[in-house]
């Protein structure tokens, strides 16, 4: 087992990703609890540990306060990416991020891997409808 987030890092709503064909775990998660950016980390399978703190920025769009991330709960590999979405309920909007897995990822916050598509308004955030 390892520690994907602490209480102070004030994350919430985690989900998790296998990358199977580079065996590469994928932790994304909200913070804060109430809302905002959706962070994500990385992990080699066959030593499973997080860096400490929230990770990467994986999504955000300025104004936007993004929560529930939502993804596939299929294993992904380089054909198919990382893909998630996430709302912002004030707005009433959804936003999605895809992030490339094709230099063979896990690279994330520990590394500097593969890194989220940038979108319109800051890296990572694309609008949706």
């Amino acid at each position: 087992s390892a520690t994907g987030a602490r209480v102070s890092d004030g994350s919430t709503r985690p989900q998790i990703v296998l990358d199977s064909e580079h065996s590469v775990l994928y932790l994304l998660m909200t913070a804060p609890e109430s809302g905002g950016t959706i962070y994500y980390k990385s992990s080699p399978l066959s030593s499973l540990s997080f860096a400490s703190g929230k990770g990467s920025v994986f999504m955000q769009a300025s104004g936007a306060k993004l929560n529930n991330v939502s993804t596939t709960r299929d294993p992904v590999t380089s054909a198919t990416g990382l893909v998630a979405i996430a709302s912002d309920d004030s707005n009433k909007r959804y936003y999605h991020t895809e992030m490339s897995l094709a230099d063979g990822g896990g690279g994330g916050a520990k590394a500097g891997g593969a890194k989220p598509k940038a979108g319109k308004d800051k890296p990572g955030a694309k609008k949706g409808k």
